[in-house]
């Protein structure tokens, strides 16, 4: 997704390299963040990848709308990154443990 910085291609992208997680943030400039999460979890390839939004935006609101839509994290760009490291840490330590597909 970093790649073309859109939504566009970031289930594409998703299937093609299966990451142990997705970054997400909610600002891009072709499709709103909240939607590609709909959009991940739709797709039965990729919809158990664990995505953590990544984002400045806050609120309870939002937060609540991007958990419900799937989001398996969310995350302020304000909060502690090594919070964000240890959070990343545990789904790449879950993954771990998980069997191939």
């Amino acid at each position: 997704c970093v790649v073309d910085k859109t939504g566009e291609a970031c289930v594409k992208l998703a299937r093609a390299y299966r990451p142990d997680v997705i970054l997400l943030d909610l600002n891009l400039p072709s499709k709103p963040g909240i939607e590609l999460i709909r959009d991940i979890r739709n797709d039965s390839e990729v919809l158990d990848i664990p995505i953590i939004v990544l984002t400045a935006l806050c609120g309870e609101e939002l937060i609540r709308d991007v958990l419900k839509e799937g989001a398996s994290a969310y995350f302020s760009k304000t909060d502690d990154l090594d919070d964000l490291f240890d959070l990343i840490h545990s789904y790449l330590n879950n993954s771990e443990q998980l069997p191939s597909p």
